[in-house]
């Protein structure tokens, strides 16, 4: 209550005093409902709020204020004690219907319905005396901090980010303890709480920060500083009749003194007196001889009974006219509040500032929280402070059509600049108000739009991505496409130069010729598997690998890659060594580690490449957070370039998704992230050192294992001699290319074998049809005109199940070796056919046994 309303009350009440007995009787009647018994609790230790008796039972203020207001409306009530986090929780699942000490705040707001505040009271820091580092609340930033777990100070100390060290306790008695045996560094806490803790508990050593000389706790519309509470009592969200309720008990108990008596009893004997006034001495007593001198009036209109009844009917009319007045000001300014608040909760921000000097008239908490800043500082800056993008011309040429009418208002993107200096982007209203002879005003509404921009952001990586998984299955068809007629061409090369090489003299120069085109049909074999490798059209199971293996075929493929100026230089050790993974992926790790350092070098420099087999302990081995690898034997694969290195603010980027210090078409970004990506699903780790202008290594760790390949190696050439083989076996050849058909042929007879010729698989299953015990092997290739290898295999094998096949296929996306086996086929061969596998295959095959799957 404002003095000038207190006076118009006190004046009222004085004249209704003397004016009752001429007036008529008013009688009220307040609507009694039925009460209920309501189940409520109080903190442990929160003096004097809410205290615990030596009996168990709870007290304090805040206890008998609701007790009080119980009392007037007729409910019982019961109090149960306990930890101030824990009676939050139940509050909120309707455990309790009501609790006495709870501070509003907009979080709180989602989960409970509040009264109208009862007291408000603001916090402060409390330190240990011989602390000289902290002296403002700024100091608090690394320092830690204890507030009690659930606490207003709790959330204002997370919500202010005033220190990433913040400890908790189940009350503030603890907190207090803890704080004055040395540990921490300060306790957040409401001054007059603390105050009287530190007097309960005897501890002598702690101080607060400041010292606020506060006489009054009641509600107030002065702002505090530091974080202010307002107390209500608060009841589960949406009971709004219980609600209803205690609103009215508590403007009952206020208006029949119960109030005053609680606060006087608990507070008065720890509050400071109010300063004294004579200015306000001076108005009191102005009011004290007002009604003596209206009294001395009224007595004598006893003696002017004519002239009494026309006065006092004026009296009346006037005093009538005053309530009318006092009642519409004070639903004015009840719907000003209203509105105020209403504003100041919403999460846009709002700023009204004046378009002549730009400061700030109003910003609400939905402003303090999007910048950073106080209320106070913000009432200091102006528009421009905040808006790095506009400079105060270009401001106020934004603001010139608004001010002239030319428009009504303007929407635009941009971004704010947070009070650390972190950009907001923000979607901005803005309009400018005029009211009556009032300066005009300009709005502002600000919408923090970082989610939206962090998804579109993130929709542009995701077209990206998909763009670049297209050009990727592009690139896979491409090269299956040509796989499988260069396969066919090359098996026919290979085939035929093996034939050539068994009829020509080892002594010949023809036959070193024919050996030099085999040696390269073979490397043209390995570029045509590395291509299908590349585009990831291999299959992702793991199985058991020497990677010493793959490390060498990946390197056959990379010298064909990068230039010759950049030096290759290799140390192996551990030649036997094997792990459980996918060549496919283990190559692509190498491929994308090894052409990195090329680009770093601008392709001129030394690669070296080593490989080794490590044992890594916690003694050996300084894991980093994240990439912890079991104790045991690894794999140690490192790749050192020359080039220029990596700068240390870059350093941790590099492996994030499409991150790239590239130019434009000179890289996607996606190397790095694929390789730790493939390093992590093998159970492993890759690290990484570089030193700007002296080159780059990185390290690949991958788990040993201890399983062995049970593998015989094969003969690498042929010989001239020809092996026997009993009963001179039946083939049936199957193939749409003739050059291919008639090397099948020529090498089969050379090895003794009976051989019949199919151009398609249609004319091969009528010639089986015809003959089905004629045959003891089928020889047939997968893609085909009229019927494909499979569905032959599948016609054949439905008339004789026990028939040897074995199929052979340049490139196909609709087959893999397990998809073969299990549909009954007994072998499985890749082109280019090396012959002398496939001989060593068929001979397997016709002995009974079962060879391995050809690669």
């Amino acid at each position: 209550m404002t003095f000038t309303q207190f006076k118009i009350t006190y004046f009222c009440i004085v004249i209704c005093f003397f004016v009752t007995p001429l007036c008529p009787a008013v009688v009220s009647a307040t609507p009694h409902d039925i009460p209920h018994h309501l189940r409520s609790a109080s903190e442990l230790n929160y003096p004097p709020f809410a205290i615990v008796q030596e009996d168990g039972k709870a007290a304090g203020f805040s206890v008998d204020l609701l007790q009080a207001v119980a009392d007037i409306t007729g409910h019982s009530l019961s109090f149960q004690v306990g930890p101030w986090a824990t009676l939050k929780q139940q509050l909120a699942v309707g455990a309790l219907d009501v609790l006495p000490l709870v501070s509003y705040s907009p979080e709180r707001n989602k989960v409970y319905d509040f009264t109208i505040p009862y007291l408000t009271m603001h916090g402060t820091v409390f330190i240990r005396k011989n602390n000289k580092t902290i002296k403002t609340i700024k100091d608090l930033q690394e320092k830690e901090i204890l507030v009690m777990e659930g606490d207003t100070a709790h959330e204002y100390v997370v919500g202010h980010n005033l220190s990433t060290k913040i400890f908790t306790t189940k009350d503030f008695s603890e907190a207090m303890q803890i704080l004055s045996s040395g540990r921490h560094d300060a306790v957040v806490i409401q001054y007059l709480v603390g105050l009287q803790l530190l007097k309960q508990l005897h501890i002598t050593n702690v101080k607060a920060l400041e010292t606020i000389n506060e006489s009054s706790l009641k509600p107030t519309t002065i702002s505090l500083s530091g974080f202010q509470q307002k107390f209500c009592f608060a009841v589960p969200k949406g009971n709004t009749e219980l609600l209803a309720r205690l609103n009215e008990g508590l403007a009952l108990v206020i208006a029949n003194g119960t109030y005053e008596q609680l606060y006087n009893k608990w507070f008065t004997p720890i509050l400071p007196s109010p300063p004294f006034s004579i200015a306000l001495l001076l108005k009191f007593l102005g009011f004290i001889v007002l009604p003596a001198l209206l009294l001395i009036a009224l007595v004598g209109v006893w003696y002017f009974k004519r002239q009494l009844k026309g006065k006092t009917a004026a009296l009346q009319r006037h005093i009538t006219l005053l309530h009318g007045e006092v009642v519409a000001r004070e639903k004015t300014n009840r719907e000003n509040r209203q509105l105020l608040y209403t504003l100041d909760q919403t999460l846009d921000a709002v700023f009204i500032f004046r378009p002549d000097t730009l400061t700030f008239f109003y910003v609400n908490r939905g402003a303090i929280n999007q910048l950073g800043y106080s209320k106070d500082e913000l009432m200091t800056i102006t528009p421009l402070d905040i808006k790095p993008e506009f400079n105060e011309e270009q401001f106020r040429g934004l603001l010139s059509p608004l001010i002239e009418g030319v428009k009504k208002s303007v929407n635009f993107e941009t971004v704010h600049q947070h009070k650390n200096g972190r950009l907001i982007p923000v979607d901005i209203f803005m309009q400018c108000v005029d009211y009556e002879d009032y300066d005009s005003l300009v709005i502002s509404i600000v919408r923090d739009i970082t989610v939206r921009k962090d998804s579109e952001q993130e929709k542009i990586k995701l077209e990206g991505e998909l763009q670049q998984v297209r050009k990727m299955e592009v690139i896979g068809v491409m090269a299956g496409g040509i796989a499988h007629d260069f396969n066919n061409i090359l098996t026919a090369i290979l085939g035929y130069g093996e034939l050539a090489l068994l009829e020509t003299p080892e002594t010949s120069q023809t036959y070193k010729d024919i050996g030099q085109i085999l040696v390269a049909g073979k490397r043209a074999k390995a570029l045509v598997k590395q291509i299908l490798i590349y585009s990831r059209k291999t299959g992702h199971g793991k199985t058991l690998l020497k990677p010493r293996q793959i490390i060498h075929e990946a390197l056959g493929i990379l010298k064909a890659t990068i230039p010759s100026s950049v030096v290759i230089h290799t140390t192996f050790r551990g030649d036997n060594v094997t792990i459980w993974g996918n060549a496919t992926q283990l190559q692509q790790i190498i491929l994308n580690l090894c052409l990195n350092a090329s680009h770093a070098m601008a392709e001129k420099g030394q690669l070296t490449i080593d490989f080794e087999v490590v044992e890594l302990n916690a003694a050996n081995f300084d894991h980093s957070p994240g990439h912890k690898l079991a104790p045991g034997d690894y794999v140690r694969l490192s790749v050192t370039d020359t080039g220029t290195g990596i700068s240390p603010e870059v350093l941790p980027k590099i492996f994030e998704t499409f991150f790239t210090t590239k130019g434009v078409n000179k890289g996607t970004g996606i190397g790095l992230s694929v390789v730790q990506d493939l390093v992590t699903q093998h159970g492993g780790m890759i690290k990484v050192a570089s030193e700007v202008g002296k080159g780059t290594k990185f390290t690949v760790f991958l788990p040993v294992s201890h399983d062995t390949i049970d593998r015989q190696d094969k003969l690498e050439f042929f010989t001239n001699r020809v092996p026997v083989i009993a009963n001179h076996a039946h083939l049936l050849v199957v193939d749409d290319e003739e050059a291919i058909r008639q090397l099948y042929k020529l090498q089969l007879e050379a090895w003794g074998y009976q051989v019949t010729l199919a151009a398609d698989g249609q004319f091969a299953l009528d010639l089986f049809t015809a003959k089905p015990d004629s045959f003891d092997l089928i020889l047939t290739d997968q893609t085909m005109p009229r019927r494909t290898g499979l569905e032959l295999a599948k016609d054949i094998l439905a008339i004789r199940p026990e028939m040897p096949i074995v199929l052979l296929s340049g490139y196909s996306t609709s087959i893999d070796p397990e998809t073969v086996l299990d549909s009954g086929i007994s072998c499985y061969v890749k082109k280019p056919v090396d012959m002398r596998l496939l001989l060593q295959d068929i001979l397997q095959i016709l002995k009974g046994k079962v060879p391995e799957i050809s690669t």
